[in-house]
Order: structure tokens, then sequence, then C-alpha cells
């Protein structure tokens, strides 16, 4: 058995580290490539992918014979890639498991404006994250009621402390430093969801993929932080004052709800 890594961009490299039957054999080594394929992946995702357009791709490959870690470097637009790949030899069979073969993460908001919500209103509403594996978009459904009819804006704020209501989860959720921006900006607040939409009835169905959002933990992890719906409309940083680029002049809170995992 052996543990090595492979650097792939325009060429790649194979470093062996460890072989059982001689040679690089210390666990040492081992752990000293592990340790360094760890850091070169988080040094490379933790910065925002629209800077850069790259993201690397680790991959456990484990057989009878061999085990290797890969690192591989995309250029994606948007998407920054993690996919984990396991592979055991059986016979003669070579059995492939990805991270599509697991369930999806899943996290929930349960927004309400709260008694103890100083800026809150009435609105309320359930809304559901879904990520299938750490290189894909997550999905964002749910439902917000009690809303006045129009755009509100949407947006994951830094802190998961509602202790005094809404108005104590922070600023926008900013890791990279970013001005704000739309959700289809290339640079924006990793908490910038946009806006959303309120009939008449004053309930906004909620339905969007968001590639920059990630379930997974990391700079870009928005569980344990705090889901905010605004009073109003999110200019999205197109606004000609100061306050634009920093909220998008959407106002104050209605309501809100910490995201928490469900699975």
């Amino acid at each position: 058995m052996s543990l090595g890594f492979i650097i792939a961009t325009e060429h790649s490299f194979h470093l062996p580290v460890w072989n059982q039957n001689g040679g690089y054999n210390k666990m040492k080594n081992m752990m000293l490539a592990v340790m360094t394929l760890m850091w070169l992946v988080n040094a490379v995702n933790s910065t925002p992918s629209s800077m850069y357009g790259i993201s690397l791709r680790p991959r456990l490959i484990v057989s009878t014979y061999t085990t290797r870690w890969y690192v591989t470097a995309e250029r994606l637009s948007l998407v920054q890639t993690i996919s984990l790949c396991q592979a055991s030899r059986e016979g003669t069979e070579l059995q492939i498991r990805t991270v599509e073969d697991f369930p999806p993460l899943m996290a929930l908001a349960v927004l309400s404006g709260g008694a103890g919500n100083a800026e809150g209103g009435g609105c309320s509403g359930e809304i559901l994250f879904t990520q299938p594996n750490a290189g894909a978009p997550v999905l964002v459904t749910g439902n917000v009621t009690g809303l006045s009819a129009g755009l509100h804006g949407f947006h994951v704020h830094e802190k998961g402390d509602l202790r005094e209501g809404c108005g104590s989860a922070g600023l926008h959720f900013n890791p990279f430093l970013q001005q704000h921006g739309a959700a289809q900006d290339l640079m924006r607040h990793v908490g910038d969801l946009g806006n959303i939409k309120a009939e008449e009835d004053g309930l906004a169905k909620v339905e969007f993929l968001d590639p920059i959002i990630s379930l997974m933990g990391g700079p870009r992890g928005i569980v344990g932080r705090t889901l905010v719906v605004h009073m109003q409309q999110d200019d999205l940083g197109r606004g000609r004052d100061e306050e634009s680029i920093k909220t998008g002049n959407a106002g104050s809170t209605l309501c809100c709800g910490i995201i928490g995992y469900l699975n």
C-alpha cells in the first residue's frame, strides 16, 4: 500500500510519501503529506473563486494495492469544487463511490419576528437549504408570509445571535471583505442572496440556486449564521450612496432565523 498525492494544473506531479513495502514507510511522512494536501486545498478554496476561477478537487483512491491522494485544479466560473472519490478493488472489479452516492446536506432556517426583535415585523416562514455535495450550488426553497407586496432584501448575516432579536445578528456575512452586490455578481458578500418577491397576499415563494454559499463549512459556510428578511428592496449595490455598497439600502429587519443542520 502506498500514499501520495498529485497536484495537477497544466502538469501533473506524483509525490509518493509512504509505501509499506519499503522506502517511504515512515508515518510522519504520511501525516506531513496529508497536512500539506489539506493546507493546499484550504488555501486555494478560501479565496473567492470569482477572483481566480480555480478550485482544488481532492480525491482519495483506495484499493487492495494502493492508496493515494489526488489533487486536481479546475477552472470554474463560480463554483469552487471539492469532491471526494473512494474506490475499492474487489476481485477484478473496481467499484467507485463518489459524493453523489451519499445523501445531500440539508439545513433549515425558521423565520420569525420574535417578541425580542425590536426591529421585527410580522413575517414568518421556513427556508430550506440543500446541497448534494461540496462542489454543487445550494438549492434555496421555502415560503415567507406576512410581507408587504414587492421586493424584500434577503441576506445571510454573520452571527447566529438572536439574544436581542434580529438586530444582534451582525452585518452581512462577508468573509472576503467584498462590496455588497447582487446574487449573480462575481464580487459580492457571501451572504448576498438578492431579493424575494411577495405577492399581494403577503406570500413570497422562494426557489433559487446559489453557487457561493455552502453547507459544508469553510469560509463560505452559512450554517450557524442568521438568515434575514428586510423591510425594503435591496438595490444590489447599484445605488449612488455609501450605504448601497454596504447593505443595498434594504432597511430594517422584518424577520430572521438561525440556519441549522437537519442531517
